[in-house]
């Protein structure tokens, strides 16, 4: 078990390493997405990036060699979250895309977590303003005893003023209700609290010391989201209690030795010869590891993701990304 302090120092060198390194590769694939770019070739791309900024091993994955947090999500239009390429995805970026680029960065298991979206679509450029505008709105309205479902109605609120013209129809603009914001603990991605993208009651405030992922989805689709196939998130369940017996299993081990509780792309350890295929299938189903599949909207919808990282200080809020 990972004991670890959930609260951290506004000048916590690992978090700023880490949001500095995120920033650095973002201008880099800023340079580099155009119509016609494979999204493997993103991915690839995104993992060297992040192991030439931060001095990491390429290839290696594991948490002490490598800075990457979790698998880069490339969701293209209506895949909202959570799709990384395989290698045998020949799936093009296109002038009519509009693309989420998720990845994250991570020292000793402090990580930043932010996204963005590319798209060379004028129609589908006012999506990721309406998203942009909603993140910034939550930060500007973060801090110390912050009601968290306060924030959740700020975004539902901005996303539902507007509607969006594409190929000379209207569309509503409405949030995706399956995801949210959410705290980031030392070797947790998602820590207890979430900021919800929808109006609810939830009573949570931010506290001093924590830290979180701002994330907003406008989508034109439904706002119901389905899991897909293809799925290539994995991470060990930390939130679970028991099974013990199966925590002695070869390959629950070598995930553990590897990636201990951050997320993996299923193709990172693949060729490991500690991993069993049937050793993680009985994981999976004993729920000691979860997937996380891509999650869709209806087809022809149009998802827009904003996100950064942001730490909850007395005298002010620090945007990390």
């Amino acid at each position: 078990t990972i004991k670890m302090n959930n609260t951290i120092k506004m000048n916590d060198n690992n978090i700023k390493k880490s949001g500095i390194i995120h920033k650095l590769v973002r201008k880099k694939i800023l340079e580099y997405v155009k119509p016609g770019v494979l999204l493997y070739d993103i991915r690839k791309n995104i993992e060297t990036w992040i192991c030439e900024y931060s001095n990491s091993t390429p290839n290696t994955y594991d948490y002490i060699n490598s800075s990457i947090a979790f698998p880069v999500g490339l969701s293209i239009n209506n895949i909202a979250a959570h799709h990384s390429p395989f290698f045998q995805d020949k799936t093009v970026y296109t002038e009519n895309d509009i693309l989420k680029i998720d990845y994250g960065i991570q020292f000793n298991g402090k990580m930043v977590d932010a996204a963005f979206s590319i798209t060379h679509n004028p129609e589908l450029e006012k999506l990721k303003e309406i998203s942009e505008e909603a993140t910034n709105k939550v930060i500007k309205l973060s801090g110390v005893d912050t009601v968290l479902g306060d924030l959740g109605r700020e975004i539902e609120e901005i996303f539902t003023s507007y509607e969006l013209g594409i190929n000379g129809k209207l569309y509503p603009i409405k949030p995706c209700r399956d995801l949210c914001g959410h705290q980031i603990l030392p070797y947790k991605i998602h820590g207890k609290k979430v900021i919800p993208n929808i109006n609810i009651s939830y009573q949570n405030r931010m506290d001093e010391g924590e830290i979180y992922a701002v994330e907003t989805f406008p989508t034109t689709g439904s706002g119901h989201l389905k899991e897909g196939k293809g799925n290539s998130h994995l991470m060990i369940n930390y939130n679970i209690v028991g099974n013990d017996k199966y925590k002695k299993i070869p390959t629950y081990k070598r995930i553990m030795d590897k990636r201990k509780t951050l997320p993996w792309h299923l193709d990172w350890l693949e060729k490991d010869p500690f991993i069993k295929l049937n050793e993680l299938r009985l994981l999976i189903g004993e729920g000691l590891v979860t997937e996380y599949p891509p999650l869709y909207d209806i087809e022809s919808s149009y998802v827009a993701q904003t996100e950064h990282t942001i730490g909850i200080f007395e005298n002010g809020v620090v945007q990390y990304t």
